[in-house]
């Protein structure tokens, strides 16, 4: 499962350069494999006979777009899309770390999880319904889960109670904020090339926008984490207000065509398909160092979405949250770096 590979097509800026291919040192990873989501009935709720032919319709649709996991991987980066090529499972053991049991950013023990989807995401999807529905990989499968409380809907514990509380609690309030405009102008974004953050955050978007981003730091590295690697120090620095931003980690605002389709599907459906979704995370490890390299994936809220790549020695990063108008790519479209 070993491959050396070439340099990946993946996000930062309107601009870039491709770079030179790594030596046979690297070698392409994958972490998880799941592109998840859940959707929501409309109001009033239609009869059960009818509720399953629409949930059979919108299946075969996503079936017909092909595997939605597979997809989201190979749409532009192009070494992903063999997956002969990728180390994973237990073959990434000799490159994860031990679990210590403790806060991965101020070390205290590790008593609370955060959340894969936030709560007030899933929250606002949940609607009048009992409940909402998860796939996992692709849509043969879906289950129900019971409220946003749920353990599928959270990493594992990875941080103690002050950091995913009171010491984060800004960063979630900006996320709540751009989540929300999100929710409330989705359809419309479609049509925008730029999102402008005073819209989201009005005078203070300068200290809100970092803010957001430290939202997203925090999840990374939540999911870092999870899948048994090293928070990268670029990302605490970042955290702590050590630094303005994080140098080796590109961050992009897009929307995703095919998620679009699915949902304006959904709605001739009766569906409201305004899922939470995350794709699947891979990237690279250095055989001699027996470490992470590169680290890449992305969160979205219906189809905008937030796409990310930590790579190792990088210094050159241009995120969306050094600029108040910040661009909003196509999912295919994404800039070179």
């Amino acid at each position: 499962a070993f491959q050396p590979r070439s340099r990946p097509v993946l996000p930062c800026s309107d601009h870039g350069e491709q770079r030179p291919p790594p030596s046979t040192d690297v070698q392409t990873i994958t972490c998880s494999l799941s592109l998840s989501w859940s959707l929501r009935r409309r109001s009033p709720r239609p009869s059960a006979r009818t509720l399953s032919r629409r949930r059979a319709g919108a299946g075969a649709y996503c079936r017909e777009r092909g595997e939605p996991g597979r997809y989201h991987v190979a749409m532009n980066e192009r070494h992903f899309s063999d997956p002969t090529t990728w180390l994973q499972g237990n073959d990434l053991d000799p490159y994860r770390v031990a679990p210590d049991g403790l806060c991965w950013w101020c070390s205290a023990p590790a008593t609370t999880r955060e959340h894969k989807f936030k709560r007030t995401d899933l929250t606002q999807m949940w609607g009048d319904s009992p409940y909402l529905y998860w796939s996992s990989g692709n849509m043969e499968r879906l289950t129900k889960i019971n409220g946003p409380k749920s353990d599928v809907a959270k990493f594992g514990a990875s941080l103690c109670l002050n950091c995913n509380g009171a010491r984060s609690q800004p960063f979630d309030d900006a996320y709540v904020t751009y989540s929300r405009y999100v929710w409330r102008n989705m359809d419309a974004l479609w049509r925008s090339r730029y999102i402008d953050m005073a819209d989201i955050f009005g005078d203070s978007w300068s200290v809100e926008v970092p803010n957001l981003a430290k939202y997203f730091a925090k999840h990374i590295a939540c999911r870092i984490v999870d899948d048994g690697f090293r928070v990268p120090p670029s990302v605490l620095d970042f955290l702590n207000g050590t630094t303005d931003r994080m140098p080796d980690m590109h961050m992009v605002l897009f929307k995703n065509r095919e998620l679009r389709r699915y949902r304006r599907a959904g709605k001739k459906l009766g569906i409201e398909a305004a899922g939470l979704h995350t794709e699947p995370a891979a990237g690279d490890v250095s055989r001699s160092r027996k470490c992470l390299t590169m680290y890449s994936g992305a969160s979205l809220v219906g189809f905008i979405g937030m796409k990310y790549r930590w790579e190792d020695g990088t210094t050159t990063a241009d995120p969306f949250y050094a600029y108040q108008m910040a661009r909003l790519h196509r999912r295919d479209k994404l800039p070179t770096v």
